[in-house]
């Protein structure tokens, strides 16, 4: 069973608040470690063997671009599981006896926690806590997915999709890029050894040639053996995690949209009508950045004062 862990953020406010939601769970530390060793082990090999540390304008530019990419994928999965994702305090919840007639309808009473809680709140065994608007529990992120941590998880599995995609776009290019040169490299070589008569030139030009693999354009290096297995590898976790990821997506948008979240629709409750704008807010660039919206911040204070 995991702890509840409250520490209090005294320095920089950076996540605009004075506490930090952080789950004590042996087994989300270790989704965590699998996931930073993945993103990072990948950048390096771009970084290395597919941009040529950015040695050229072009490929500059395409590693600002991955690295910004990366810097959001983990910006975004730093909130989502650092942030209190909408958990019920038992010192907030009120008897139900306390409450009107309409209140009471709309609560629930969790036996495990011993107190009332709102309809769409649910029991996390392993946060040991009640979530309101819960989805599921992430081990990849090592939270609850809740109210108020939601778009957090959903901007995580949309940049972490566009930084796999990247990847391997990279990949494929310069792979056909280094296979194009290294073919017109043999073409050049058989039309040298047609018009050549000399044996000694033709078997220079041979062996200059048949030394260079299509994975190390534009010269040949001793490195290719790393570079195939590096680049495969990375190719394959790219693959495997982009296809997770673009599921992953698809169903949190759809869920959204339908205003249902996934242990409701395993319940199998009737599907709503929601919106984006419920978790991002009025459509904007803050929708794209792992900022807290003011909707959703004002609906959390004006909760949470009903509460006292």
């Amino acid at each position: 069973m995991a702890h509840r862990l409250w520490l209090r953020w005294t320095g920089i406010r950076a996540f605009r608040s004075s506490k930090i939601w952080c789950v004590a769970d042996c087994g989300g530390f270790a989704c965590i470690s699998i996931a930073y060793a993945i993103l990072l082990s990948s950048y390096a090999v771009c970084y290395i063997f597919v941009l040529d540390y950015g040695h050229t304008t072009a490929d500059f530019h395409l590693l600002l671009f991955l690295t910004g990419m990366i810097c959001l994928a983990i910006s975004s999965h730093l909130r989502a599981m650092l942030t209190d994702p909408g958990v019920v305090k038992s010192s907030k919840a009120l008897p139900l006896a306390q409450n009107d007639c309409n209140d009471a309808e709309e609560k629930t009473f969790c036996k495990k926690c011993e107190m009332y809680r709102p309809a769409r709140a649910h029991h996390c065994s392993t946060c040991n806590a009640c979530v309101e608007m819960m989805d599921h529990h992430c081990p990849w992120v090592n939270n609850c997915v809740g109210l108020y941590n939601r778009k957090y998880f959903l901007l995580f599995v949309m940049y972490t999709f566009q930084y796999c995609a990247s990847v391997i776009f990279l990949i494929v290019h310069r792979i056909a890029f280094c296979w194009g040169t290294y073919k017109g490299r043999h073409r050049r070589r058989r039309r040298w050894k047609h018009t050549t008569t000399t044996k000694t030139s033709t078997t220079t030009e041979f062996s200059s040639i048949a030394d260079v693999s299509p994975f190390s354009c534009p010269a040949g290096s001793q490195e290719d053996g790393l570079r195939i297995v590096c680049m495969s590898l990375i190719m394959m976790l790219g693959i495997i995690f982009g296809m997770f990821t673009i599921v992953m997506l698809c169903d949190q948008v759809s869920s959204i949209m339908q205003d249902i979240t996934t242990i409701e629709s395993m319940k199998g409750k009737a599907r709503g009508s929601g919106s984006l704008s419920f978790y991002c807010g009025p459509f904007s660039f803050r929708w794209f950045v792992p900022c807290v919206s003011p909707q959703l911040q004002k609906q959390k204070k004006k909760i949470e004062t009903q509460r006292v």
